[in-house]
């Protein structure tokens, strides 16, 4: 039965390197690309004047061999923006589109060393048992250079928008969606 869920959808969280859960957010498997935008209000508050890049891992929570792929900051329109909402201390509010400026795909095993640097698409996969991981396992990184936020800010809304798609794989299948135009 947990087999047959994760076909219909697989889940993401993605945490403030501080190791705060930021939010969890599902990528429907097989459906294309899409839009997904994660609410990252209350964390970026707490980052606001402490940090000039807010930067956010995404890893999966399911591990049933699915992988979710994100356009990378290479992808143009489609690359992941922080987009923040918010009001100085006289009351003036404004509205940032903040673009991402670093981010990274890290994989675990053989392909450690590798660098993806230029890729447009990142992939995000968990393999192992409950807390570990193996070597197919792989993470995103996204970071977004807060510096022009003050800690006297107050933090409206924040959210990252990023486009992604999720499909099933295991040893002898790769089930792929057909990119929809955007």
């Amino acid at each position: 039965a947990l087999y047959l869920d994760a076909l219909a959808r697989n889940v993401y969280a993605t945490g403030f390197l501080s190791g705060d859960l930021i939010n969890i957010f599902e990528v429907g498997v097989n459906q294309g690309w899409s839009k997904y935008t994660i609410d990252v209000k209350d964390t970026l508050t707490k980052a606001k004047g402490s940090y000039q890049i807010f930067s956010n891992m995404i890893s999966s929570v399911d591990k049933y061999y699915t992988t979710a792929e994100i356009y990378s900051k290479e992808a143009g329109e489609y690359a992941p923006k922080l987009l923040v909402t918010a009001k100085d201390k006289s009351g003036t509010v404004r509205t940032l589109e903040i673009s991402c400026c670093k981010d990274g795909m890290i994989v675990a095993g053989t392909q450690a060393d590798t660098n993806y640097g230029s890729a447009q698409v990142m992939q995000v996969e968990e393999h192992g048992t409950y807390q570990y991981y193996d070597a197919a396992t792989k993470r995103v990184f996204l970071g977004f250079d807060i510096s022009g936020l003050s800690s006297s800010d107050t933090i409206v809304s924040a959210s990252v928008e990023l486009y992604a798609r999720s499909y099933i794989a295991n040893d002898e299948t790769r089930v792929v969606s057909t990119p929809k135009e955007l």
